[in-house]
């Protein structure tokens, strides 16, 4: 058996094996200067003590020079927001920062959108950002954020003799390979009375709707609330509260003060492979005779064409700067501009089948709707039956 990474306990189970998965999740402008591999083997594991999920092997270097040169491609504003939103409204609605002036901390920043909306929402605030990818540090920085343009750790935080209020990551945790060493960091830039706020993909959810849209290579973890808590416990960090939302993600924020909120774990997981073995079923149905587009040119999309062996006639995104960019590994992917595509087919909407390969689903079936699109669109993520999320 493997020892679960969090509790270090061995009682843990297979919970998913996918064969001949891509490396890279994001478009890059020239994929023929990437040497490969491009396809790797991935192992999931379940941990049955504290309800985790896992990684079995992977490989660091890799993992580290694809966030550092080839992640995704920083959108431009007023794409994909639905998600900030609701991270947002939790982060606004649960909390009253009550300090004279707020230091505010966002680990994995990206291009600063969250971090400049924080600053215009609470009046005296200091921000800073931590981002490996030089492109998305760049975009940061021109909307006038301080970044440390790096990974967070020991080393790059010495400098920082100052604590923050408010410690906040979005979709980090999951590709952190030690989160034992990650979190004693945060205790080197808190105080007694800092707040942390954590949003990732949430296993509960994804077990409860059975979903494969969290596994791939740069996934790590796949944290349940049981095990997030168990963690973070462990270093001083203390649960108050948990939003769990119609992604299929967990918004938890936790305090120094004792104790944690109590939380139940998993029972166990499903056989995620029928969710692979239903979509294909219903994507073969829904394609027959038609011409094959697909939305999403992220690691949802490059995911379900390998999912499923498709070769669309275009992949269309939403993002102007992955024009003309293509896949390491995938010789006949053309991306292009979603509603440039979309006004030179509308007329021939019928003949069309838009598969939606994105948590953006939402966003993109309201567009479609707007423009009149009579062609079939399908979503392989959408939750058809979501569990009841809420909060705790």
């Amino acid at each position: 058996m493997t020892a679960c990474p969090i509790c270090r306990d061995s009682d843990t189970l297979p919970m998913l094996s996918l064969k001949h998965q891509p490396v890279y999740q994001h478009p890059v402008a020239d994929p023929g200067m990437i040497a490969p591999p491009y396809f790797k083997n991935l192992g999931f594991e379940f941990c049955r003590t504290c309800s985790h999920g896992f990684q079995k092997d992977f490989d660091l270097d890799l993992l580290r020079r694809i966030y550092t040169q080839y992640y995704y491609t920083p959108r431009p504003p007023g794409i994909g927001t639905r998600m900030q939103e609701t991270f947002m409204a939790a982060i606004t609605q649960n909390f009253h920062l009550d300090f004279d002036r707020c230091r505010m901390l966002e680990i994995g920043c990206s291009s600063g959108e969250v971090l400049v909306r924080m600053g215009q929402h609470y009046r005296d605030v200091e921000c800073v950002g931590f981002e490996p990818s030089r492109v998305s540090a760049q975009k940061a920085r021109a909307l006038g954020i301080t970044v440390v343009e790096n990974f967070f750790s020991a080393q790059s935080t010495a400098s920082i003799d100052q604590p923050f209020d408010l410690i906040f990551h979005r979709h980090v945790i999951e590709h952190v390979a030690d989160p034992e060493d990650f979190f004693a960091v945060h205790n080197r830039v808190c105080h007694d009375y800092s707040i942390l706020v954590v949003e990732t993909p949430c296993l509960d959810e994804v077990a409860a709707t059975v979903s494969l849209a969290p596994f791939h290579i740069e996934h790590i973890h796949l944290f349940s609330i049981k095990s997030l808590s168990t963690l973070l416990a462990r270093y001083g960090w203390f649960l108050k509260g948990c939003k769990r939302t119609d992604a299929q993600n967990m918004i938890t924020w936790f305090d120094r003060k004792g104790p944690a909120i109590p939380v139940q774990g998993i029972s166990g997981t499903p056989d995620f492979s029928e969710w692979i073995r239903q979509n294909q079923m219903r994507i073969d149905k829904a394609v027959e005779n038609r011409k094959l587009a697909l939305w999403g040119a992220g690691s949802g999309g490059i995911k379900i064409v390998n999912h499923f062996g498709l070769t669309p006639e275009v992949i269309i995104d939403s993002n102007p700067l992955k024009k003309g960019m293509g896949f390491p590994g995938f010789k006949k992917l053309t991306i292009a501009y979603a509603p440039d595509w979309l006004d030179k087919e509308l007329a021939h909407s019928r003949s069309w089948l838009i598969l939606i390969a994105s948590t953006y689903y939402q966003e993109i079936q309201a567009q479609l709707d707007a423009l009149g699109w009579q062609g079939e669109v399908i979503s392989p993520y959408q939750v058809t039956d979501p569990q009841p999320g809420g909060s705790i």
